[in-house]
């Protein structure tokens, strides 16, 4: 990334880790984004949420319950949705990406930087 990532306009278009090439196959079993680690801990907590997102940065969207756009290196950057959990249905986390992040990064890269703001958001709020 830091010798080969090229200066791209950075759109306000959001895709899931599926609409990334190869991603459907790629983000399934061991590579499975940690969203469910993140429902058990905010899914009953937008609260918490918005403060984890906010300490790192996290400027808000307009998706889901609650959602932010995290910049995670200069021209990468991530967004965080959650639907809280409520009688009927559970509570859900999704990643979204810009569309050049496949320009910058390769899938297994994508997957650790996932892994590593999920770890961020669960180290600013308190255990529970």
């Amino acid at each position: 990334y830091l010798l080969q990532a090229r200066d791209i306009f950075l759109q306000d278009k959001w895709i899931s880790e599926r609409d990334i090439p190869g991603g459907s196959l790629f983000f399934q079993g061991p590579h499975r984004l940690p969203d469910n680690i993140l429902c058990t801990r905010f899914g009953n907590d937008l609260s918490a949420f918005t403060q984890a997102c906010q300490s790192l940065g996290g400027l808000p969207l307009a998706f889901g319950d609650s959602s932010f756009v995290l910049q995670v290196l200069p021209r990468i950057k991530l967004g965080c949705v959650l639907w809280t959990a409520d009688d009927e249905f559970p509570a859900r986390f999704s990643y979204l990406f810009t569309p050049c992040i496949q320009q910058h990064l390769p899938l297994d890269v994508i997957f650790a930087l996932a892994n590593v703001v999920t770890d961020g958001l669960l180290q600013q709020t308190p255990h529970r």
